[in-house]
């Protein structure tokens, strides 16, 4: 047996999980959802089925593991049984169901007429696509689940996915709920940025900006961007212009300011900062990944530790899960990201 458990056809798949349930009586199997993992990346097989165990610890549901390997010369599917067990006093206890599945050869439709006929139908689909979005994201798909999680830092053009997103969501309508994990990055940055802004005479500061950047480690760029129209729509800026790196903001009350984003720091976000001719708001997050907010006005500096940020791809999974909802900031926050994505 592999890692990735038992090897069976196809066709014994359901017979194969009745079995795993009816194998020890101590188990109860368990599931709040449907959780499906899906890549392109033939190589990822293994890693994905390691990143589910560890989403099952807190999570339980039906799990499914799914490679497409559309390159194959020939069609094929194996899968794979298994079950992840947590323990009590030395015993299992509730244990959620984990398939596997390695499909060679690309045909339209596969993932809808075999793989999902295995879900429970009665419970949500979450759906991490992990890798650059393809045409595999079809109404066929996209219309049986029921939170699209993703990460548009590794898309070479968010703009165009982002683009099929909104289509899907505008036709799926009644649902379909979606978490960018670019998006989730920037949660604990934009929880202490916020907080700095709690007290009347930082407040008024923030009419007065002039500048403002970002650091971000080389890859997070679309995270930096999500940041940046996330502090821009809330404190209603309008986008004039500018190049990729540097963007010309009016802010509502008609001052003229300018947006920074760099790449190159040593963490997600690695640097948060504002600027107005009478003090200076940052956040920066040092080696063990814990956020500081730092305020230096005339009168001095002040200098705080808040938060840890969430680095791992994994935690931010996590986090996604735990706090669900239907991501209306993020939903309110993308027509200025699409404008600057469209920034030259």
């Amino acid at each position: 047996m592999s890692i990735l458990g038992k090897e069976v056809p196809f066709s014994d798949v359901r017979k194969e999980i009745k079995l795993l349930s009816a194998s020890d009586d101590s188990r109860t199997h368990a599931s709040m959802m449907n959780l499906a993992v899906f890549t392109e990346d033939a190589s990822k097989l293994e890693t994905m089925y390691e990143q589910v165990s560890e989403l099952t610890r807190n999570h339980t549901c039906r799990a499914l593991s799914i490679v497409l390997d559309r390159d194959a010369p020939e069609q094929e599917m194996t899968s794979w049984v298994s079950a992840h067990c947590n323990m009590t006093n030395g015993k299992k206890t509730v244990c959620c169901e984990h398939l596997s599945f390695l499909l060679k050869g690309f045909v339209r439709g596969r993932l809808r007429n075999t793989v999902f006929s295995l879900i429970n139908s009665d419970l949500p689909l979450v759906f991490w696509w992990q890798g650059e979005l393809s045409d595999v994201f079809e109404p066929h798909l996209y219309t049986l689940i029921d939170r699209f999680i993703f990460d548009s830092a590794e898309w070479s053009n968010p703009a165009s996915g982002y683009k099929s997103l909104l289509e899907a969501a505008h036709e799926v309508q009644r649902r379909f709920v979606i978490q960018d994990l670019a998006w989730t990055r920037s949660y604990t940055y934009r929880m202490a940025f916020a907080t700095m802004f709690d007290n009347a005479l930082a407040l008024d500061e923030l009419p007065k900006v002039t500048e403002t950047y970002i650091e971000v480690k080389d890859g997070q760029e679309t995270t930096g961007l999500l940041t940046l129209a996330w502090l821009a729509t809330q404190a209603e800026w309008t986008l004039k212009g500018g190049s990729a790196g540097s963007y010309e903001f009016i802010s509502k009350e008609g001052q003229p300011l300018i947006a920074h984003l760099k790449s190159g720091g040593h963490a997600d976000i690695s640097e948060l900062g504002i600027v107005s001719p009478n003090a200076k708001f940052v956040l920066k997050t040092d080696e063990t990944n814990m956020i500081q907010q730092i305020v230096e006005t005339e009168n001095g500096t002040q200098e705080h530790i808040v938060n840890k940020a969430i680095q791992d791809k994994i935690a931010l999974v996590e986090d996604q899960l735990s706090r669900g909802g239907k991501n209306a900031l993020l939903r309110k926050t993308i027509p200025l990201f699409m404008e600057l994505l469209s920034v030259a």
